[in-house]
């Protein structure tokens, strides 16, 4: 399941977000989901757009990957 949001915070240590997530979550905020490495550190600011993969059937940070980023 491919959900959009909008980064609240990204560790560019442990490459860790926490993501405010749109479309009808029950919830506004996800931390703790992982980024992929494959994405650069410096878009990584906060305000910016994301695309979230959810490998599972809810919205459980560790069956999550941000995957993207834009402006």
């Amino acid at each position: 399941m491919l959900r959009v949001g909008v980064l609240v915070a990204f560790n560019s240590t442990t490459w860790i977000a926490t993501v405010d997530l749109r479309g009808g979550v029950p919830f506004a905020q996800l931390a703790g989901i992982p980024v992929s490495r494959g994405l650069a550190a410096a878009a990584l600011v906060a305000g910016r757009s994301v695309a979230v993969y959810f490998t599972g059937d809810g919205f459980n940070a560790a069956e999550a990957v941000v995957i993207a980023v834009w402006v």
